[in-house]
């Protein structure tokens, strides 16, 4: 089956960044299909990751047998206004199929809705191409900006979005959200409940090495964030407990680690300057494919996201997972139905926006027996193993899609 897989901000692994429409890719096309992937070669979250030739609007690339096809996108700013703007550059040209005459035609469009007007643009794109069209549910939008970027409910832009959302969902084949829990939400926005399934954010085992004894010398006691600096991160708690820390008797040794970047790092790093926090560090983005020495190079994890009924729907951070297979305990700061930190007993649960319990979380797990962070550790790579290998998650993936596409012969 020729499958086009449209993700504005889908990456290899050679690059910083979330890698699963590239494993997902990759597991469908070792199972016989003939998956390519269609994103941006410019984003907000990346910079620009892909070269184009002068006057070119597209490029196409190959990893690991996976291909790429990288449209031209607009400058990829950090103001709301190059944002939107990026985002529409991204999903005219990937409506219009601008390059896609240099792949096999599609029995199957499956696209990822990081926001909508892609997603919308592709659907029509499908209808061109009479196929199948799956829409990929990654985040709750306008939810998120009601929530998280303070719009009001009433807003145009909100109201706009709130209509390709019902419009979206009823009109999918299928829908994949990659939030367990969120399809009561999907359902009561138009989805069908017999063509939903949750097929949340996994890891690449293949890529992750074996796990390595901890480093418990003379050091300091290191805990590591590793992801987007962004406003949902709420990484200003996290610098809050680094100042909680410094002045607590046997804490001094405790070190922070924030790898990765965002719109908020420079803020992050200048506040961590100017109140001379000497217990945190920030660090460049690292490629995928690195991501778990530096992850080992810790002794824990720290998952922190803003307190919100958003996430109460449903969360699948990349970032958790990568954690978990890293063999290192996790400090879970999320308030949600879900909480993989809980079902695998693989670390330490606590309140989100509260610095007294992150400062407390790092000291118990500084003072924690050794063998018993270990079994910590151990057991989150044995959830994620057994879970959430893209493998699994693939396998699951292709059975939904040869349903829908069953059903749609029918």
């Amino acid at each position: 089956m020729n499958i086009w897989m449209v993700n504005h901000y889908a990456l290899p692994p050679s690059l910083p960044g979330g890698t699963r429409h590239f494993c997902l890719a990759r597991e469908l096309n070792s199972r016989g299909h003939n998956t390519s992937i269609i994103a941006a070669n410019c984003n907000h979250i990346n910079g620009r990751v892909a070269g184009l030739a002068p006057g070119k609007a597209w490029a196409y690339t190959s990893d690991q047998g996976v291909p790429f096809l990288w449209l031209k996108s607009s400058r990829c700013g950090r103001s709301g206004l190059s944002r939107l703007a990026n985002m529409l550059s991204f999903a005219s040209r990937a409506g219009r199929g601008v390059g896609t005459e240099n792949l096999p035609k599609p029995d199957l469009i499956y696209a990822a809705s990081p926001h909508h007007f892609a997603a919308s643009s592709v659907r029509k794109l499908a209808r061109r191409h009479r196929v199948p069209y799956i829409l990929e549910v990654g985040d709750l939008w306008p939810e998120t900006l009601i929530e998280l970027g303070g719009f009001s409910a009433w807003h145009p832009l909100i109201l706009a979005l709130g209509r390709m959302e019902r419009s979206l969902y009823r009109s999918a084949d299928g829908i994949v959200t990659l939030l367990p829990g969120s399809e009561e939400h999907i359902i009561e926005r138009g989805g069908n409940r017999e063509t939903i399934t949750a097929i949340p954010n996994g890891v690449d085992m293949k890529s992750v090495p074996e796990l390595r004894p901890v480093s418990r010398g003379s050091g300091p006691f290191t805990i590591v964030y590793a992801g987007a600096h962004g406003f949902a991160n709420g990484l200003d708690t996290a610098l809050d407990a680094a100042v909680l820390l410094a002045s607590r008797a046997g804490a001094e040794n405790i070190r922070f680690r924030f790898i990765g970047s965002g719109v908020e790092k420079e803020r992050l790093m200048q506040r961590a300057l100017d109140e001379n926090l000497n217990n945190v560090v920030f660090e460049d983005s690292v490629p995928k494919a690195k991501i778990f020495d530096a992850l080992m190079d810790s002794h824990a994890c720290y998952l922190p996201l803003l307190k919100s009924p958003l996430f109460e729907k449903g969360i699948s951070p990349n970032k958790l997972y990568d954690y978990m297979a890293s063999g290192r305990p996790v400090i879970f700061a999320v308030s949600s139905r879900l909480n993989p930190v809980e079902s695998a007993q693989c670390g330490l649960t606590i309140k989100p926006d509260d610095p007294e319990a992150v400062a407390d979380a790092a000291i118990n797990l500084a003072r924690m027996d050794p063998d018993e962070a270990d079994a910590m550790g151990s057991r989150g790579r044995q959830f994620v193993e057994h879970k959430h290998g893209f493998e699994r998650l693939a396998e699951d993936l292709e059975s939904f899609i040869l349903r829908i596409v069953e059903e749609r012969d029918l």
